[in-house]
């Protein structure tokens, strides 16, 4: 009896080290590159998946990204790090680095051809438009925005207010130079007077909730 249950012990241990042998893994699944296609009027559109490098995106006469300043339009549904490096001539430019969903702008200087490192766990896009005329000197939105080219007013106090929680930035670039308007965290109600350098200008906001500068009476 001793014997026979011996050796039905026998045969299952060799039955269990059978079926726990490792399964040949199948193909590594090869992940798609970014599709890039024009917008209408001038501008192109990326748009991918996860973590992944673009191929260098050539400023043309008629087609993709424009030689001068860029609005880069940026948009992730992950959940987890999302941070995407613009590359030109050996120089990387961080344009933005977020957790989870995102969308936002930022302004990106085209000087030859364009290559964007992308960090990212979900569906991403990136929209490269030429930075557009007929801006007004008010201004308001909501995350990082960025806006038309306006004339500026002359030297006056300005009414910005930010309801986020985090870093709170504006910058006004200009042709004749760039200042920095505010540099302040979380809810702000400020009068900053503001004396533009030489125009047209254009804003750079970088938020986290809704925001609005409007000049004084």
């Amino acid at each position: 009896m001793a014997t026979r249950v011996g050796f039905l012990l026998a045969l299952l241990a060799l039955a269990a080290i059978a079926c726990a042998r490792p399964q040949p893994a199948g193909p590594t699944p090869v992940p798609e590159p970014p599709s890039v296609r024009p917008l209408a009027g001038r501008g192109i559109q990326v748009d991918g998946h996860g973590t992944t490098q673009t191929d260098d995106l050539t400023p043309q006469y008629a087609s993709g990204p424009t030689i001068g300043i860029d609005v880069v339009t940026l948009s992730h549904d992950g959940r987890s790090s999302f941070i995407v490096t613009a590359v030109q001539g050996g120089q990387s430019e961080l344009l933005t680095s977020a957790i989870g969903t995102y969308r936002g702008q930022r302004p990106l200087v085209v000087e030859g051809p364009v290559s964007f490192q992308v960090t990212a766990d979900g569906a991403w896009s990136l929209k490269l438009e030429p930075l557009s005329n007929g801006g007004t000197p008010a201004f308001s939105g909501t995350g990082d925005m960025v806006s038309a080219y306006f004339t500026p007013p002359g030297s006056t106090t300005w009414n910005i207010t930010h309801d986020g929680q985090t870093s709170f930035f504006v910058y006004a670039h200009c042709v004749g130079g760039s200042i920095v308007v505010e540099d302040r965290s979380g809810n702000v109600k400020d009068a900053p007077r503001v004396e533009f350098p030489r125009g047209p200008c254009f804003w750079e906001v970088r938020a986290d909730g809704a925001w609005s500068l409007q000049p004084g009476q």
